[in-house]
């Protein structure tokens, strides 16, 4: 199989992290780049234009070094913006030529009410110190609304589809090798 790159974008409680993990677990020599844990390696991160840029370009190194040197990446995260993910896409195919990556991009996307509910149970599982304020979660589901790739791509209801149903079909489709975009 050639290298791939596979986005995952939905807003927060989607299920980005679940399916991102499984694909991790069942494709080799693939990397799992998220760009949550890379923003919160800034002890005093801010949702700034400058931290975003800056967590971007740096999931953008890690991307290329991992593609560099034979290893395919899952990038998970909600991007936000459609610029984003097109400097995901256009990083190696550039210099590439006809052995291009294969880039999937994928959106996981939930109905507001579970996204929050999914989110309070998340909190109270893995660090009920850090709360998460449902205003945020409203938030960030209007701006994924707002700014979300918008070319065509496979979208999956996730308060539809299981966590292990996604994975399986995006694994037939990078099987495949029919990209996304």
């Amino acid at each position: 199989m050639n290298q791939f790159i596979i986005v995952i974008d939905g807003p927060i409680a989607s299920g980005k992290t679940t399916v991102a993990k499984l694909l991790h677990a069942k494709l080799k020599r693939t990397a799992h780049v998220s760009l949550d844990r890379i923003k919160h390696l800034i002890s005093d991160y801010k949702p700034t234009d400058k931290d975003k840029t800056l967590a971007t370009q740096i999931a953008a190194g890690m991307i290329k070094e991992y593609l560099k040197h034979g290893i395919s990446v899952i990038v998970e995260n909600a991007f936000i913006q459609s610029k984003y993910v097109e400097r995901f896409v256009k990083l190696e195919n550039r210099k590439r030529g006809k052995n291009a990556v294969a880039v999937f991009v994928y959106q996981i996307e939930v109905p507001l009410h579970i996204g929050i509910k999914r989110a309070k149970k998340r909190e109270q599982k893995t660090n009920p110190l850090k709360k998460i304020s449902i205003t945020r979660i409203k938030r960030n589901h209007t701006r994924y609304k707002i700014y979300r790739y918008t070319k065509p791509t496979r979208v999956f209801q996730s308060d539809k589809l299981s966590a292990k149903q996604i994975a399986r079909e995006i694994l037939r489709k990078v099987a495949t090798g029919k990209k996304s975009i």
